[in-house]
């Protein structure tokens, strides 16, 4: 089966995990990061990963405990196909990592004015330590305070600060 077609079936943080837990990046000749998944045939994009992550908590932000905690382990595995990819880059002939040092810093920065699924996805990938009103009293029990992040739609976002609510944007994570 092909690679692309499984990963539009996904439909869960639980099912993708389970996707990517036989996942291998490297990169090509051409210096382009990719990604390929033993069970299917073909390869992926890397950054085609961290945009499926976002277009599955934009479907639905109001997700329980088991989908935000394979969620966390769902970005856990993305950062390190990205250290890995970089780590297999380093290794590559020096006309790959003259190749990889274009993509990855003129091209994308040229293409997206600096702005690509990298710098999007190093911005936006602690989104699962966030809570919706909703679920933020079912979690804490007690209604939150300061509004910590609001999504591009308006929806608001809060997260767990422990003592004072901290107006900078160090964010604490609270402990189970």
């Amino acid at each position: 089966m092909d690679i692309s077609i499984n990963l539009d079936n996904i439909s869960s943080f639980k099912d993708f995990y389970q996707f990517l837990d036989g996942a291998q990046s490297d990169v090509s000749f051409w210096g382009n990061r990719y990604v390929t998944v033993g069970l299917y045939s073909g390869s992926l994009p890397i950054d085609s990963l961290p945009i499926y992550t976002m277009k599955v908590v934009n479907k639905n932000i109001n997700f329980d405990e088991e989908e935000r905690s394979f969620g966390k382990k769902v970005v856990k595995k993305i950062n390190e196909l990205y250290l890995k990819s970089e780590k297999s880059a380093a290794k590559k002939n020096c006309l790959t990592r003259l190749f990889f040092a274009i993509v990855e810093y003129w091209i994308s920065n040229i293409k997206d004015c600096g702005y690509g699924t990298r710098f999007h996805w190093k911005r936006d990938n602690d989104i699962f330590e966030y809570y919706t009103k909703m679920q933020y009293k079912k979690k804490f029990k007690t209604s939150p305070g300061q509004l910590d992040r609001r999504l591009p739609d308006g929806r608001k976002l809060y997260q767990m600060h422990y003592g004072k609510v901290r107006p900078s944007p160090i964010l604490v994570t609270p402990n189970p």
